[in-house]
């Protein structure tokens, strides 16, 4: 729990309480499912021990210490160092911050070099964790009474009542961030939309999960249209890709439908961007195939989405299909949400929604997760592969 100048007043005796409700709900929920306490940490300079126990923590008046270590400033590199490093499998570390970055020398530099600083502190410390880590980044809103401190006067804040944004940032190895988001144990602890005014997500990971989930053509789906049969069995282990005999149906006015079934991470992507058809790239040319709808899904092997595939013309022969699932970076919401000038503190103004500095953060993790990957493999999240054969 991030503890510098800007964040003590998400809590305390007169404000609404969202920032604590989010933080104990999540807590408990953890609790609920393994039960053992979480430990919870003070980070600002550096990393400290909390001095009270849960119990103390839910009862006090405020939830921050505010004579624990260096409020003028957030050690972002140590803090997510620490985390990173202290990862372990079935582990996952959770950081509230309102993730305002305030180096130690800020004082003086311009806001675009300290939007740079965080971007290139960001990539440096996440990249060489990039390949098996899983970051999940949660952004909700909470009441705020109290002093709140700009980028250019880091120790002379201005008297601010009204809402502001923080995040609850999620890290994990791949496995135990899979097992996270699709294991039904977790699944009241993932409903993050329920959460005192949460607002977005964003997730960056190479796990496979997400970059190859698991998919399989639906066989006698009530709204495919036509027929076929499996095709090598070999070629069909991990779920079926490959199908043979592929006919029209015998009614002339349907159109050859084929349904494939996905695993998505659900807690992960907001279920606008996985069923909004815009988002995908479907290149199947000789068919003409176009994605009609995508629809929620509850199966027993883990697909959690039916994309339905209509073609335009009757093809003969062995082809291919591919469906290519679009990554927007930055989201509108980051873009919206990003501040490079946070003076003036007017709860009526954009103020109350902006977070100084955001997009560098996220670039800079982007980068990290993203910067090695070709030009092309950046803008999707992943690309499945359907054969035909007649």
């Amino acid at each position: 729990m991030e503890h510098s100048g800007s964040m003590y007043f998400y809590d305390g005796p007169s404000v609404k309480g969202q920032f604590k409700n989010t933080l104990v709900t999540l807590m408990q929920g953890f609790e609920k499912v393994k039960p053992k306490i979480p430990k919870v940490f003070i980070v600002n300079d550096k990393v400290y021990p909390y001095p009270k126990d849960f119990e103390q923590l839910i009862t006090s008046k405020s939830i921050f210490e505010t004579k624990i270590g260096n409020s003028g400033f957030t050690d972002f590199q140590t803090i997510f160092s620490t985390i990173l490093a202290d990862l372990k499998q079935d582990q996952m570390g959770i950081l509230f911050s309102d993730l305002i970055y305030s180096g130690k020398n800020s004082q003086g530099k311009s806001a675009q070099k300290i939007m740079d600083e965080a971007e290139q502190l960001c990539q440096m410390t996440f990249s060489p964790n990039a390949a098996n880590t899983s970051v999940l980044i949660i952004k909700l809103h909470s009441d705020y009474q109290g002093v709140y401190y700009s980028y250019n006067s880091p120790n002379k804040g201005k008297t601010y009542k009204g809402n502001r944004p923080y995040y609850v940032c999620l890290f994990a190895k791949n496995q135990t961030m899979e097992k996270f988001l699709k294991d039904g144990l977790y699944s009241q602890i993932r409903s993050f939309e329920q959460l005192p005014d949460f607002q977005n997500k964003i997730f960056f990971s190479n796990g496979s999960f997400l970059s190859a989930p698991y998919y399989t053509i639906l066989q006698n789906d009530s709204e495919g249209k036509g027929s076929f049969n499996k095709g090598d069995r070999d070629l069909n282990k991990n779920g079926l890709h490959v199908i043979k005999d592929v006919k029209p149906s015998h009614r002339s006015t349907d159109k050859l439908t084929i349904c494939v079934a996905v695993s998505f991470p659900k807690g992960a992507l907001e279920e606008s961007e996985i069923t909004n058809i815009e988002n995908y790239q479907i290149d199947g040319f000789k068919d003409g195939f176009k994605l009609k709808t995508v629809k929620s899904l509850n199966r027993t092997d883990g697909t959690t989405h039916k994309l339905i595939l209509e073609a335009s013309k009757v093809a003969r022969g062995e082809r291919e299909v591919t469906i290519k699932f679009k990554r927007n970076f930055p989201p509108k919401w980051v873009t919206d949400t990003h501040s490079s000038d946070d003076t003036n503190i007017n709860p009526k103004s954009v103020f109350a929604t902006q977070t100084f500095g955001i997009n560098s953060i996220m670039k800079g993790l982007d980068n990290s997760f993203n910067l090695p990957k070709s030009s092309s493999d950046k803008n999707y999240y992943f690309t499945l592969t359907l054969k035909l054969e007649d």
